[in-house]
């Protein structure tokens, strides 16, 4: 049996995310921020803790690039576990229209499944990477749907989860890839603040303590909290049809189909 194919326009799945956070926007907007900090806030403090600190200098720009081990080590524990706590974040929000922060901590508590998940679909995507980059982003719309079929199935095994996202988005990748680049406009926008003010700070031309640095940049990252909350939730649209749980007239392959939207 043949998994669903999107029909609906990169238009018509913004419109649908849209209805999901219809009176939503500030609180998922919050989550996502959180999220944000949980993720790449907490990696980029970590960088101020002066342990298994490297530097680097470029000989051609003579600029300094610092690397942290203890970043990369929280980076590689923590990957699954907030990805999955996304996962059943959104999907919570898409399915009752209850937006319930705990929820991105729920990777943690199925820690195990949630790590190997991470670290096989890292694997995977980075060994594609090798090759060539298309085929690493094709790789990355490939394994795209494990976290929010492992919190559908938390029985299922990593590379089950990774199975079965090749198989949904088979015939997929493509209408996915463009839905994402629809938001290119709304990325930069959002992205422009943050950019500036770490240009900014690379160059030296804003000399402030590091924390304080840190905590500028987090500020900076809300219109980019605003822009994941409708970019993240378009794509749990998208995995809802493909999955057969979002209302479609005619019969669906699989899966129990409500009316979410």
């Amino acid at each position: 049996m043949g998994n669903i194919i999107l029909r609906e326009s990169a238009s018509e799945l913004r419109t649908m995310a849209r209805q999901v956070l219809k009176d939503n926007w500030v609180n998922v907007s919050i989550g996502l921020f959180i999220y944000l900090l949980m993720s790449s806030g907490i990696q980029t403090l970590l960088q101020i803790i002066p342990v298994w600190q490297y530097t680097y200098t470029d000989p051609n720009t003579n600029m300094e690039f610092s690397y942290s081990g203890i970043q990369s080590i929280y980076q590689f524990l923590t990957n699954g576990a907030l990805r999955l706590g996304l996962a059943a974040y959104l999907l919570t929000l898409m399915r009752t229209r209850q937006e319930k922060k705990d929820l991105l901590l729920y990777g943690f508590m199925n820690f195990v499944p949630a790590f190997l998940l991470g670290f096989f679909v890292s694997l995977f995507t980075g060994l594609w990477m090798l090759l060539f980059i298309v085929p690493g982003i094709i790789a990355m719309y490939r394994y795209s749907q494990s976290f929010y079929i492992l919190y559908d199935n938390p029985g299922m095994g990593p590379l089950e989860c990774i199975k079965a996202s090749k198989f949904m988005t088979n015939g997929n990748k493509a209408a996915i890839f463009v839905t994402n680049l629809s938001f290119i406009g709304w990325a930069i926008v959002a992205g422009l603040l943050q950019s500036i003010v770490s240009s900014a700070m690379v160059i030296g031309s804003i000399t402030l303590n590091p924390v304080i640095n840190w905590v500028i940049s987090m500020v900076c990252q809300i219109p980019m909290a605003i822009f994941m909350a409708y970019y993240m939730t378009t794509n749990v649209v998208m995995y809802e049809i493909m999955s057969g749980h979002l209302y479609r007239p005619e019969p669906q392959p699989f899966g129990n189909p409500y009316t979410g939207v």
